[in-house]
């Protein structure tokens, strides 16, 4: 196996859904299971995703806990006099 060979992984782009200039919309395999942009430079001529791109998603996923966001919520009076 060469070089080139070494840096991609087993997954590929399983679903291609839109496609620009730079990125791929889609869904990797056994990786994810929401469509989401993936840079052009991270996926290979046959769709196989890069190992670098597999390793950075899986660390962003790892760390990432769900956030908390709280709305300040605004008395009904309030929000209809602002009209």
């Amino acid at each position: 196996m060469d070089e080139r060979e070494e840096e991609f992984s087993e997954h590929i782009l399983d679903y291609l859904i839109a496609e620009t200039r730079n990125s791929y919309y889609g869904i990797i395999s056994k990786i994810i299971t929401e469509p989401m942009w993936i840079p052009k430079n991270a996926v290979g001529s046959d769709f196989r995703i890069k190992a670098w791109y597999i390793k950075k998603l899986k660390e962003e996923k790892k760390p990432s806990k769900q956030s908390e966001k709280k709305m300040k919520q605004v008395k009904l009076t309030n929000f209809i006099t602002m009209f």
